[in-house]
């Protein structure tokens, strides 16, 4: 699971359970752990639980390396699954142009 995901978990348990201190805590080491490969996850994570700076965070990094975004396997399932999340990030990415 590695510490990107102890992070997911305790950012959607803080999340649902309406603790904001640890919230903000998991959203940032999931923000500072975040990678091209995992940003697919993270940026549905982050509308999930409602986590603007990690949001943020995942349009910077696709901003910064799309190719790479595009070649995780993330990316390839959203475009078999999630076609909308997607077209959100790439979005992100022309609203950051």
């Amino acid at each position: 699971m590695g510490a990107h995901g102890h992070g997911a978990a305790l950012l959607a348990l803080a999340h649902a359970y309406r603790v904001p201190w640890l919230k903000r805590r998991a959203e940032a080491a999931v923000a500072a752990r975040l990678t091209a490969e995992r940003a697919v996850d993270a940026l549905k994570l982050a509308a999930l639980c409602d986590a603007p700076r990690l949001y943020l965070a995942c349009a910077r990094l696709a901003g910064k390396d799309l190719d790479a975004v595009e070649r995780s396997e993330g990316w390839r399932f959203a475009g078999r699954h999630d076609a909308a999340l997607q077209l959100n990030l790439l979005q992100l990415v022309h609203d950051a142009d």
